[in-house]
């Protein structure tokens, strides 16, 4: 409500200035805020923005000039006839919830001066029913590199190599570099390597027979 109705009290304020005596005018804006914060006590709907619009409409005019703003003025100490014979005629200006507009005339264009924004974001409900297996990259293969020092004697059992296959390709806007062997040594699948020596899963029995 605040920003609604500051909104409105500087745009009256606006049309006075240089008009009236600065600081009564300055007088009369808060004395203005204040009354409009009392008439919308109970009348205020920010779920129903259009509820009580018409109730919350401040006209000033020589016709009819609002509750609100004849207060405010007598407590200024301004007289009535000057503030309204220096706003635009017949003034309408809606206040609420979220968005002010003022008309001049009645055959004038409403022209809004105040519209709330929503900054509150939402994510995407696409993003948040995508599975994990869209979303998540897939990792390359790990190859069995053997180091150098075993290389002789691995090379003497003559055990066929495999060639491991080259990793899966990043996601597009990824690089990923696969894992190269180093020059000289041999590169074994698990399954070859199982098979050799140094790969042996047989457990080896330390006690002695008695």
């Amino acid at each position: 409500m605040k920003a609604e109705v500051q909104t409105a009290v500087d745009y009256i304020r606006s049309h006075l200035y240089n008009k009236l005596p600065r600081r009564r005018v300055d007088v009369l804006a808060e004395e203005l805020e204040q009354a409009l914060y009392e008439k919308f006590v109970g009348h205020w709907y920010p779920g129903y923005p259009n509820k009580g619009s018409g109730y919350r409409c401040i006209r000033i005019s020589q016709q009819k000039v609002d509750d609100a703003v004849k207060s405010a003025v007598i407590r200024s100490g301004l007289e009535t006839y000057e503030v309204v014979e220096n706003l635009p005629g017949d003034l309408c200006i809606w206040i609420d919830p979220g968005e002010v507009s003022y008309r001049i005339s009645e055959k004038g264009v409403v022209t809004v001066i105040y519209k709330k924004e929503d900054d509150e974001s939402i994510a995407s409900s696409d993003d948040l029913d995508s599975p994990v297996s869209e979303v998540a990259p897939q990792l390359p293969r790990a190859a069995i590199v053997i180091p150098d020092s075993l290389s002789t004697s691995l090379q003497s059992l003559h055990l066929p190599t495999t060639v491991v296959a080259a990793p899966t390709a990043p996601p597009t806007g990824t690089t990923s570099t696969p894992a190269t062997p180093r020059p000289g040594s041999l590169t074994f699948t698990a399954a070859s390597f199982a098979q050799t020596k140094f790969g042996s899963t047989k457990r080896k029995d330390n006690r002695k027979e008695n």
